[in-house]
């Protein structure tokens, strides 16, 4: 048996590099690596614009207060700037609208009040120059450089990209994956009927689709659903689930007569580079490569199942997406409960990270075995225990891996 860091290491040093890139609207990049660096096309804002509803006025204007100022016109968010702003006059602007050439500053709307002759408005309050108005470029300046290669893309990026006018983001390809389950006890899940004797329902295959779709990586994904225990019938589907850039495999990979899944694999030219690993649970995991296409043979029991997808599936999902070839991040938070001492092999227990007085904490969830689905669905975070670790008592350091969201600074 190999340990898990030369276990991820292998994954990675056998990881191709991502496909060519493509370009694809700003909406279709969220969630996708760019692959190239983007600069702006466009001042932003394009025009000197009011940051509030209020009167566009020149600084001068204002030394006494209360002032007095000719109404000019008005200016509604959308519409083109006005004419030029008359010294001792006052244009009424909406939020986001373009504010006359010579405004100087805007004066909130509540600042004011109608005064006593028709036509003229009154200033309460004066301003310094430059006040709630954005001028042209102030937050992104044609040519200025937004965002380099290797970032993931966020709401927030698809809604700059979309007003700068950048139709087209180069992106790196999604990594096309295939996922099987194996295994003669399985009948296809989405039944409320009960299975027939001996059977359970296909959780695996859905579990593993859905890790995909929360990886944090976008994957074009193709469930191929159940295989037999029979060798032939294994080998047609595993056939098909290496024409993509990723074939997961569940179940069919421990050492009992009916686990099939390494010799198919072998027979159908996957070279394989790995099998069994000092960890727990997980054990019989298998990793293999045929030409560009990387095999995960992941044990039949769901957490099992789960933790080799968590720590060998999603760095390399998150490689051929274009990022770094990097283990999944570990994070130092307090122990909430005593922990028990390490076995001889490296252990990722389910926990539930919260956070207490400003702290992050993980309180470790009981679990029954690698097939004890049930608590998995309480945690958030892996429980890192490496081989032979001491006990450790509430309120000492530990190490975690989260799930899903940003992991605790």
């Amino acid at each position: 048996m190999i340990t898990v860091d030369e276990a991820i290491r292998r994954v990675l040093e056998a990881t191709p590099s991502p496909r060519a890139p493509e370009r694809v609207s700003p909406s279709d990049a969220l969630g996708r690596v760019l692959a190239e660096q983007i600069v702006s096309r466009e001042d932003a804002p394009p025009f000197a614009r009011a940051t509030m509803d209020g009167w566009a006025v020149r600084v001068a204007d204002l030394e006494t207060i209360p002032a007095e100022l000719l109404f000019s016109g008005e200016t509604p968010a959308g519409s083109a700037p006005g004419a030029e702003l008359p010294s001792g006059g006052a244009f009424k602007v909406m939020t986001g609208a373009p504010v006359p050439s010579g405004t100087e500053c805007v004066v909130p709307i509540e600042k004011s009040e109608p005064a006593a002759f028709p036509g003229f408005i009154r200033i309460l309050d004066a301003l310094h120059a430059g006040a709630n108005v954005a001028p042209a470029g102030s937050e992104v300046e044609k040519g200025e450089i937004l965002f380099e290669p290797g970032r993931s893309i966020v709401a927030a990026d698809v809604a700059l990209l979309s007003l700068l006018g950048h139709v087209d983001v180069p992106v790196w390809p999604k990594p096309r994956v295939a996922v099987l389950s194996t295994g003669d006890e399985l009948v296809p899940a989405g039944s409320p009927e009960p299975p027939p004797p001996g059977k359970i329902r296909n959780s695996n295959g859905p579990m593993l689709v859905a890790c995909l779709a929360s990886a944090g990586t976008s994957c074009r994904v193709r469930d191929l659903g159940i295989a037999r225990d029979d060798a032939l019938a294994l080998r047609v589907l595993l056939r098909e689930g290496l024409r993509d850039d990723v074939l997961i495999i569940s179940g069919g990979v421990s050492a009992g007569e009916h686990d099939l899944v390494a010799d198919a694999l072998r027979a159908e030219g996957v070279d394989v580079l790995f099998h069994k690993i000092a960890m727990k649970p997980g054990k019989p995991l298998l990793f293999g490569r045929r030409q560009s296409t990387l095999v995960f043979g992941l044990p039949g029991n769901p957490l099992s199942s789960f933790v080799g997808f968590q720590l060998f599936v999603v760095p390399a999902l998150r490689a051929l997406s274009g990022g770094a070839k990097e283990p999944r991040a570990r994070v130092r938070v307090i122990a909430a409960d005593d922990c028990p001492v390490g076995s001889d092999r490296e252990e990722y227990r389910p926990a539930r990270l919260f956070v207490d007085g400003g702290e992050w904490r993980a309180k470790s969830i009981p679990w029954r075995g690698s097939a004890h689905l049930v608590n998995l669905c309480r945690a958030n975070a892996l429980h890192v225990m490496s081989i032979g670790a001491p006990a450790v008592k509430a309120a000492s350091p530990i190490e975690v891996i989260p799930l899903g969201g940003s992991p605790p600074a």
